[in-house]
């Protein structure tokens, strides 16, 4: 039972983590769990005066990049002068990170704060005062970042969906730009077993009258999208049609868009993949622009591209050996990874760390993994959907992979990968958001140790 008021930080995240979280391993039930949809998150809003509706607010939906580009989108926006909101799930290390102002991570005072503002209402959903049932982490953790937003004022609110986009908690947004980044197979249990069905679901974010900003798609997917933009009398603008980067002979990139180009372009995070991304953020931009809703000088787009840093995307953290941490966890995302990897660093030998949930597409993973890697290393991540160490062994073999070792610790796994690595060599952690934040936690506090034995 909930208490009568959150007391600290602590008491009102163990509130939180005990309500039915889907990215834990909850899947739906009829009955028992709450089914997707709106209809909870609307009524939580409703309870806090609808604070979304006062936002000026950018909706990236998409399977890949979405998150990349929707801080590309936030940091150019800080970076003009704006003071920007930005919400994007999963985390990394710190479930704060979710909610950000100007690149600073939501305090936990005011986390408590906004969760004491909706307290009377969770009072009410412990009793099924209103026949429904409760909110669950996510819709909670959205309504703390509109607030939140609208609290402290924001002149943008840039918000990454969740999952999908027509029943993610998020669509609650009525914004000035909609953005829907590559499609491809994710969550196939729930937004379906097609591309064009779960293309569906993510122009599901699409308003009446809003333009939409539209990355590379499969004809499949663009063919959905362009459907719905015509239904919903949307603008669209197509990756590759309207828009397009270009690397250029200097090392920077442009992006050419329909109403001029942005030139001599550079990222903070590497893969030619980030490309696409960046290209979609200056589409976004370019639309906010010349619609009037933001000023923003080319010198400020390029100098809060060359700054938008998301953690574990392509991630270097170590130089010796070389130690990467990404998030890739679908075959789209292992695909840029491994060419990132290539384009992006010089080795001899990859050496994976892995672990991935049991929802995935782990034998197309496995395959791509198989090609590239000479040893990897599996092992158990932090989460109840996890895949396990015997079925991850039984896949490879399947493949006529041998070259793996088995190891259900993560610190044993990574020491493991350190002893199979040559100093040239590349250790790669990959395979889930939580794989990714334990890594980087571990590798954090051996680096503190390492500093601290050597003053």
């Amino acid at each position: 039972m909930q208490p009568a008021r959150f007391a600290s930080y602590d008491e009102a995240m163990n509130y939180l983590y005990a309500l039915t979280n889907y990215e834990r391993g909850f899947t739906y039930k009829p009955r028992t769990t709450p089914k997707l949809g709106l209809e909870r998150i609307s009524k939580l809003l409703e309870f806090a005066r609808n604070p979304e509706r006062r936002l000026r607010a950018v909706h990236i939906a998409g399977t890949k990049g979405k998150g990349s580009t929707a801080t590309m989108v936030a940091a150019v926006l800080s970076h003009a002068g704006n003071k920007t909101g930005l919400f994007v799930s999963p985390h990394v290390e710190d479930v704060r990170e979710r909610i950000q102002i100007d690149g600073r991570w939501v305090p936990e005072e005011s986390v408590v704060a906004q969760m004491n503002r909706l307290h009377s209402y969770l009072q009410r959903c412990e009793a099924k005062e209103d026949g429904i049932y409760k909110p669950t982490f996510f819709e909670v953790f959205t309504a703390i970042a509109f607030m939140e937003f609208e609290s402290e004022g924001v002149d943008f609110a840039v918000a990454e969906v969740g999952m999908g986009g027509r029943l993610d908690t998020t669509n609650v947004l009525d914004p000035l730009v909609c953005a829907i980044t590559p499609v491809s197979m994710d969550h196939m249990e729930r937004l379906g077993n097609t591309l064009a069905a779960i293309a569906g679901e993510k122009a599901g974010i699409i308003k009446r009258g809003v333009p939409v900003v539209c990355g590379p798609q499969e004809p499949e997917a663009l063919g959905v999208i362009r459907e719905k933009c015509t239904e919903m009398d949307a603008p669209l603008y197509v990756c590759g049609a309207d828009f397009a980067a270009r690397r250029d002979a200097d090392g920077t990139f442009s992006v050419g868009t329909w109403n001029g180009s942005v030139d001599r372009l550079r990222l903070a995070m590497p893969g030619e993949h980030q490309l696409a991304n960046a290209a979609v953020a200056v589409g976004i931009l370019t639309l906010l622009r010349e619609r009037g809703h933001a000023s923003l000088a080319d010198e400020q787009i390029r100098g809060g591209l060359a700054a938008a840093f998301c953690p574990a995307r392509v991630e270097l953290v170590r130089r010796r050996p070389l130690t990467v941490i990404d998030s890739a966890h679908n075959p789209a995302s292992f695909r840029a990874l491994l060419s990132a990897l290539r384009s992006t660093f010089r080795f001899n030998r990859l050496v994976c760390v892995f672990a991935v949930a049991q929802d995935k597409d782990v034998d197309a993973i496995l395959r791509l993994l198989a090609a590239d890697a000479s040893h990897i290393v599996f092992t158990q991540m932090n989460n109840p959907r996890a895949c396990s160490l015997d079925t991850l062994a039984a896949k490879a073999e399947r493949l006529g992979y041998t070259d793996y070792t088995a190891e259900g610790d993560l610190a044993t796994a990574l020491r493991r990968a350190e002893q199979l690595a040559g100093a040239h060599d590349l250790i790669c952690i990959c395979g889930s958001f939580y794989l990714a934040g334990d890594a980087r936690k571990l590798l954090k506090d051996a680096a503190a140790r390492t500093d601290e034995q050597r003053t």
